[in-house]
């Protein structure tokens, strides 16, 4: 979780309701000695007031080391939500593309390895080959007759037929008149 930007959201939303006291400070003071008891009486008192205080209690003992190590240790806290932002929302959220997994994956990290100083140019970017589909066909149908058994001994020239031609007019015209000669002959 993004535990000091929250805290420190809420508590200058509560300092800004009690304007006359010194929350910010008491607080803080409290996390920095480890005094829970100390920061729950003083959360309880501003409860008199305004009820939505305890909200900000819970998340207060509910986040408490976590809290108190960021405040102790002074930690600097996360920028993700803001390299996010800027790095990536900018170019893929903003200006919505449609985008594939590999061309979004190869733009991000171009887009980050820019912005931490790289530098990079036209030169840089490799052109994959494409491989045309004729290529691929030739190449798939060579992948799979490979080690095959030749065949093509029995494969002859196939006679084409010409609709037109003598012979062809004889046997329609006898499958035509086939009553005529066939009964001559037999009676």
């Amino acid at each position: 979780m993004f535990f000091g930007y929250h805290f420190f959201k809420e508590l200058k939303a509560i300092a800004r309701k009690f304007p006359k006291r010194n929350i910010k400070v008491a607080i803080v003071n409290a996390l920095a000695k480890d005094d829970r008891k100390r920061a729950d009486i003083f959360i309880q008192e501003l409860a008199e007031e305004d009820a939505e205080i305890l909200k900000f209690g819970k998340y207060l003992f509910g986040n408490w080391e976590y809290i108190r190590n960021l405040i102790i240790l002074d930690i600097p806290g996360s920028c993700t939500e803001g390299q996010v932002s800027h790095v990536l929302s900018e170019r893929f959220s903003r200006n919505p593309m449609g985008w594939s997994k590999v061309g979004l994956g190869k733009l991000s990290k171009l887009r980050v390895y820019n912005i931490n100083g790289g530098k990079f140019t036209g030169k840089d970017l490799k052109e994959e080959p494409v491989e045309r589909y004729c290529d691929y066909a030739d190449r798939f149908i060579e992948e799979n007759i490979a080690g095959a058994i030749d065949w093509s001994i029995f494969e002859g020239e196939q006679t084409i037929m010409n609709v037109n031609s003598g012979t062809q007019i004889l046997l329609r015209r006898y499958g035509t008149d086939h009553g005529i000669l066939g009964g001559n002959i037999l009676s």
